[in-house]
């Protein structure tokens, strides 16, 4: 898997980005971030001048079977950017998506 942004210094955190990617894998990839000791930012790119794949409330309403999370917001016209919850370990319990109701292709892709 790779992380669409990674910053080592001074702790490690991965940004990971959705724009027109239809399959957002969000248990695989938090799996493997959270796994290796890492902190994450889910990022959407809001409706707009661009039309992302699914809006960042479809991504808000997933992640909250995980936990008290949610995604951040890039707005490209304003070169406007919220990174939302910063997850971690603690913050979230991952399910697998087959056991979590109505949010199972976002979070299984």
């Amino acid at each position: 898997m790779t992380a669409d942004v990674y910053i080592e210094e001074p702790e490690p955190v991965v940004f990971e980005i959705y724009y027109r990617s239809r399959l957002a894998a969000l248990y695989r990839k938090l799996d493997v971030i959270l796994g290796t000791g890492k902190f994450c930012h889910v990022v959407c790119v809001v409706p707009g001048k661009y039309t992302p794949a699914h809006s960042p409330d479809a991504f808000d309403d997933a992640l909250q079977k995980y936990g008290p999370v949610e995604v951040g917001r890039f707005v490209p016209e304003f070169n406007q950017l919220t990174v939302g919850t910063r997850i971690t370990k603690d913050k979230v319990e991952l399910k697998l998506p087959s056991s979590v109701p109505g949010s199972a292709y976002i979070l299984g892709g």
